[in-house]
């Protein structure tokens, strides 16, 4: 899905002072890209990935996606959006720690009622696809670091989104670990055929996107 970015701005309010977390972004990300967002801590990359992932909205400009303006949407549709056309990756996993890997996947069929009966077998075959199949029945505790991001990124493909986003999903992993999972994402997007919006300070990401946005002070720099 191509998505249009235009004029985009945020300002959030800290007390007395006012801080512009997003001041005028611009940006085209092409249909079935790979594109990391980078930046200093502040630089307004989480805050634009938030408002792609329609858990923010901005006070002025619009965000596109395809021919729908998100930006226009009332907030009781954007679950639609949020649960429908979008997949989110987060650096700390976000797993339930109670549930298994099969059923942390599962979550996000919950509400689709016409696939309640396959939904443990499209888990299952999703988690077979990052590499768990003889994980699926363990708890996160019982999973390594990376296995856990695994179990996250099959939880945010079950539902085969238009676009995936992910903050910072190599943060709390090892160098090796962190160059499995970029494989892993690259791979499954190359197959998938999704777009894939990432922000990451991790070079490896880098090295692997089609194009690199370097934000600073709230705008793209480059």
């Amino acid at each position: 899905m191509k998505i249009y970015i235009e004029n985009l701005k945020k300002i959030y309010k800290m007390g007395n002072i006012k801080v512009k977390a997003l001041n005028g972004v611009n940006l085209t990300v092409e249909d079935r890209s790979f594109l990391t967002i980078m930046g200093r801590s502040g630089s307004g990359k989480s805050t634009l990935l938030n408002m792609i992932g329609c858990l923010d909205q901005p006070d002025e400009g619009q965000i596109i996606f395809g021919d729908e303006n998100i930006t226009n949407l009332k907030k009781s549709e954007l679950p639609y959006i949020r649960r429908e056309k979008i997949g989110f990756i987060f650096q700390n996993y976000n797993l339930l720690p109670t549930l298994t890997a099969l059923e942390n996947v599962i979550l996000p069929l919950r509400y689709k009622k016409s696939l309640k009966q396959k939904a443990k077998t499209m888990a299952a075959d999703m988690l077979e696809k990052v590499g768990l199949k003889d994980r699926i029945n363990h708890l996160p505790r019982e999973l390594s670091g990376g296995e856990q991001q695994r179990v996250a990124i099959a939880r945010a493909l079950i539902n085969n989104p238009a676009v995936v986003l992910a903050d910072e999903p190599t943060g709390s992993v090892d160098t090796q670990t962190a160059r499995e999972i970029v494989n892993l994402m690259r791979e499954l997007h190359l197959k998938n055929q999704q777009t894939f919006i990432i922000v990451s300070h991790d070079p490896i990401i880098g090295e692997a996107s089609d194009l690199i946005v370097n934000m600073g002070d709230g705008r793209i720099l480059s």
